[in-house]
């Protein structure tokens, strides 16, 4: 379920690694998302963390032609690091907006200049659906059907605690080493779940899953939705 390449290096050997079905269509459309993620992710990490160990160094493999298998993986690599290339955005300072939560400036780093790369949003909800269906199938055995909605929601640092209270001894913790954390609190009705997901401890995003329309669940269980 979390793609292989996504471990870090540091993952325990012993620790399984989840794996659901999928059909080939999707397996190709989410295995490209995912790809471009971990380059576009992956160059934002600090190459010493524990918790993303060898994941900068994949992304930046992933751009060096000198790694190139042939010549057409050396022209594949070439596209793309041209492409990231003519998409990063420099600024003088550190914008206000549009960062991603915990991919801000890290206090013991020297800056130089302040490069961004763009993460696409689309990108980012079809990858935490993809989670939420693979975690209901592992968890419940329930394939979650079109009738679920599943929201994504990206918190502020600054609510990261009022989030985490939320979860607070009502949820329960899974974990598949320190680069791939999960947090799961099912709803009194059985049939919605708030989910926390923490990947390298930087990639941090909750989901609500739910029936039907989300006003009617925020009428009924309060503010929590």
């Amino acid at each position: 379920m979390l793609p292989l390449s996504w471990y870090p290096d540091s993952t325990p050997e012993d620790i399984e690694k989840w794996k659901v079905p999928a059909c080939r269509k999707c397996n190709e459309e989410l295995g490209r998302i995912e790809e471009e993620l971990l380059l576009r992710l992956g160059l934002c990490l600090e190459p010493n963390s524990i918790s993303a160990l060898g994941i900068s160094h994949k992304a930046l493999r992933a751009v060096s032609p000198q790694y190139a298998k042939n010549e057409r993986d050396r022209r594949i690599r070439e596209g793309k690091r041209k492409k990231l290339l003519e998409e990063i955005i420099d600024f003088d300072d550190v914008p206000e907006e549009g960062l991603l939560p915990h991919f801000g400036l890290l206090p013991w780093l020297k800056y130089d200049g302040y490069h961004a790369v763009l993460i696409p949003e689309k990108h980012l909800k079809i990858y935490a659906e993809k989670l939420v269906r693979g975690m209901s199938l592992i968890l419940d055995g329930l394939l979650l059907g079109d009738e679920y909605v599943v929201d994504l929601h990206v918190i502020k640092e600054e609510s990261d605690h009022e989030a985490t209270n939320l979860f607070e001894g009502r949820s329960s913790l899974y974990h598949r080493g320190l680069g791939f954390i999960v947090n799961r609190m099912v709803r009194e009705d059985h049939k919605s779940w708030i989910y926390s997901f923490e990947i390298w401890q930087r990639f941090k995003f909750y989901t609500v899953v739910h029936p039907g329309d989300l006003e009617e669940l925020q009428q009924k269980y309060g503010a929590a939705y």
